[in-house]
């Protein structure tokens, strides 16, 4: 899949880009920041961009076409009529993404997650969906066990600075877990007070946790939407 070619550091790309140049196929560029950028139209194809940061990215009509980006960040980033098709973009984040005619056919996405995403503009037709997770509530110990075992695994392989940034990534949604398991734990507790001549309505209790906030009665029904879908 990858011949690279060529290899660049996140400021060369910048800095080439910004001269005019937009396809950057077959480079090999892993642990790029290019967060915040401009980068419309750039492509990607067969590229290696594995354990980059494109947070608030604007990657509009950019091609990652055949392109390595596991272990990635896209959180917040413009995905509107980017293509994905066939990319390896496993064990990477898609929260609050804007997706728009995003063609990700074919690529394997399994272990991401895609919190807070209107994840139904992105074709995913052929695409490996198995283990995501759209929401907090679905995201389970067994998944966060096996996450930070592939961590462990990359330990010697990553610059330090680098499994640091993973590390307080998986941290993140481990914290995101704690949170809506906290949720219905306090849901099922105080069901079960109300059931024996308990008081009040549980459906305005909040939980707040590592800036996130969720409504107790929300969280479970969420929970209870996806609960066949349970993965992450």
């Amino acid at each position: 899949m990858f011949n690279q070619k060529e290899t660049l550091s996140g400021p060369k790309i910048l800095k080439q880009y910004k001269e005019g140049r937009r396809d950057f196929s077959n480079i090999n560029a892993t642990m790029i920041d290019v967060a915040g950028k401009d980068l419309k139209g750039i492509i990607f194809k067969n590229a290696n961009l594995g354990f980059s940061y494109f947070k608030n990215t604007d990657l509009m009509d950019a091609d990652f076409t055949n392109a390595n980006v596991e272990w990635s960040s896209f959180e917040n980033a413009n995905l509107t009529r980017t293509v994905f098709i066939n990319a390896n973009a496993t064990w990477s984040k898609f929260n609050k993404v804007h997706f728009e005619k995003t063609n990700m056919q074919k690529a394997d996405l399994s272990w991401s997650i895609f919190f807070d995403t209107n994840f139904t503009e992105a074709d995913t037709k052929g695409a490996n969906l198995s283990m995501i997770a759209l929401h907090p509530s679905e995201i389970t110990e067994e998944g966060l066990k096996t996450a930070n075992a592939m961590l462990a695994s990359l330990r010697d392989k990553l610059p330090f600075e680098a499994w640091v940034a993973m590390r307080f990534s998986v941290n993140t949604t481990s914290n995101k877990f704690k949170t809506i398991h906290n949720a219905e734990v306090l849901t099922e507790t105080h069901y079960s007070i109300k059931t024996i001549g308990g008081y009040g309505n549980h459906t305005n209790d909040i939980v707040n946790s590592d800036n996130l906030t969720y409504s107790v009665s929300s969280a479970y029904k969420t929970d209870s939407k996806y609960k066949t879908k349970r993965s992450y």
